[in-house]
């Protein structure tokens, strides 16, 4: 493994490379030392980035809670992952070809090696430059907005 090109992909440098091994490494491979915390944290940085980034818009907390989906769901982080490559640098056992969920939750897993071995302000500066804020007008959802009518 070449944690040289990873670095590179992902415009960071790593001072413990250990981290950056775990945060690539699926329990098929070494269940002991997987990524699986680690994703478990990235999620939360994530989550609290972009709710930070996301504040200051003019919109109420169902838009707000929404737009973050947007962001942070495994269908908007695949594509992130792919074209940081971190798909093509996971460690993974024989045999592990179809986990779908690996290729997210890898960019998940990067958020929080990035927080542990720089901080937040390295966390922060990684998912502010590689995650997707444009927001798409999509369907409206019917069940939220159910949901929200008859709340009030």
């Amino acid at each position: 493994m070449n944690f040289s090109v990873v670095e590179k992909n992902i415009g960071y440098r790593f001072k413990d490379r250990r981290l950056l091994m775990r945060a690539l490494t699926l329990a098929s491979y070494d269940n002991k030392s997987c990524n699986e915390t680690l994703e478990f944290f990235g999620d939360a940085i994530i989550e609290f980035i972009v709710s930070e980034k996301i504040f200051a818009l003019d919109a109420d907390e169902g838009e707000l809670t929404e737009r973050r989906k947007d962001v942070v769901s495994d269908a908007a982080l695949t594509p992130i992952s792919k074209r940081l490559k971190l798909d093509e640098n996971l460690i993974k056992g024989e045999g592990d070809n179809r986990n779908k969920k690996a290729v997210p939750s890898v960019y998940e897993a990067i958020v929080a090696a990035i927080y542990l071995d720089g901080g937040m302000d390295a966390a922060k500066e990684f998912v502010l430059s590689t995650l997707d804020f444009s927001f798409k007008d999509k369907d409206e959802n019917f069940k939220g907005g159910l949901q929200e009518t008859l709340q009030k």
